[in-house]
């Protein structure tokens, strides 16, 4: 029999569909307190964020500091042309003068590719350059370059001399000079990169009576002198310096590389060669080594001596034992006499048996 009667339709609503549940009010708590704690965490985060962005204004606020752009740069644009610095006075390092060898003479050797420090040091009693230059591992060559000492007596006590961190020497640049060129000419293994960097440099730019430091890469031992002062001239007037003291040269005549312990001299043939200061003749020689060629030597007062190297033989006009007074004609130089191939004096000044730069007397 078909059941035509059904309980559970009995109860619904006109249309057939079944009443809808409402939200029990336990689950609508839930769903406010999250939504408050979402609100809660959000408020918390913009507030972290805002804080953030205030502290780098505030530090806006501090006065600027003024950038400078290094137009000598290879980032300079093409169509700008490099500031080149006017000539002026070497700039002198800041010091803190001192009367002890301190941090420069107990610290580990700096490398070379770290800018050069200096430190103004003053001679106590008893000390000479010869004490000062071992407490500080350094050679006297560099205190008298760098401090340009004509007068190695005259540094006693109480004298405040300016002491750097490494062995080497000052030298002067000249017209034509360039960081590359100033690493050749002294045989430097670094780069020119490193030499600008050991100058504390900010770009490749350099201007002629600038103070440059040319690192010795090759240290000597110190030694012992003491001599009274005495005044030198160049020997060869109108003539040109074309190699430096402690400059690594090519000598075409024993086909070797000398560092040089005087300076070359470029003139003129048949240039007349004169003595630097008065003194008397020592020597006149020739130096078969061909290091030296036809030379005079002269001794000067305060145990110093000073050589006239690669003379023409036939133009030498003094001999053993002669006086000679500062300016006096001993000779001449010619292109056959010099290895060089033109007319070249090898100028050179020891004071008891320490070999100076010629170049700080003139």
């Amino acid at each position: 029999m078909i059941k035509t009667n059904y309980d559970d339709l009995s109860n619904m609503p006109e249309g057939g569909q079944k009443p809808k549940r409402k939200l029990s009010n336990a689950f609508i708590a839930v769903i406010c307190l999250l939504t408050v704690i979402i609100i809660a965490v959000a408020i918390l985060i913009i507030y972290n964020m805002l804080s953030k962005v205030e502290a780098p204004q505030a530090a806006s606020s501090a006065p600027a500091v003024e950038q400078t752009v290094d137009e000598t740069s290879p980032a300079a644009t093409a169509d700008t042309e490099p500031e080149i610095p006017a000539p002026a006075a070497p700039v002198v390092p800041d010091f803190s003068q001192v009367s002890t060898a301190q941090s420069l003479g107990n610290a580990a050797k700096p490398s070379y590719e770290d800018q050069v420090q200096y430190q103004e040091y003053t001679l106590g009693k008893g000390e000479t350059l010869e004490t000062v230059a071992s407490k500080f591992g350094i050679t006297i060559q560099t205190i008298l370059s760098v401090n340009q000492i004509k007068n190695p007596s005259a540094v006693v006590e109480g004298t405040k001399i300016t002491v750097p961190d490494r062995s080497g020497r000052l030298y002067t640049v000249e017209e034509g000079d360039m960081l590359s060129s100033i690493t050749k000419k002294f045989n430097l293994s670094m780069g020119w990169k490193t030499l600008q960097e050991v100058n504390g440099l900010k770009g490749e730019s350099i201007f002629v009576g600038q103070k440059l430091f040319i690192p010795d890469e090759t240290a000597v031992e110190s030694i012992s002198f003491a001599a009274s002062g005495i005044e030198f001239k160049s020997p060869l007037k109108g003539g040109t310096m074309i190699a430096y003291y402690g400059q690594s040269q090519l000598n075409p005549s024993t086909k070797t590389t000398e560092i040089l312990n005087g300076i070359l001299i470029a003139g003129s043939e048949g240039a007349a060669v004169t003595a630097a200061s008065s003194g008397t003749v020592m020597d006149t020689a020739y130096d078969a080594t061909g290091s030296q060629g036809y030379y005079v030597k002269i001794s000067h007062d305060g145990g110093y001596n000073s050589y006239y190297c690669f003379l023409d033989m036939n133009s030498i006009k003094v001999g053993v034992s002669d006086k000679v007074d500062i300016g006096d004609e001993i000779g001449s130089i010619s292109s056959e006499s010099s290895p060089y191939g033109s007319p070249t004096l090898y100028f050179k000044i020891e004071q008891n048996g320490i070999m100076l730069d010629p170049s700080v007397f003139f």
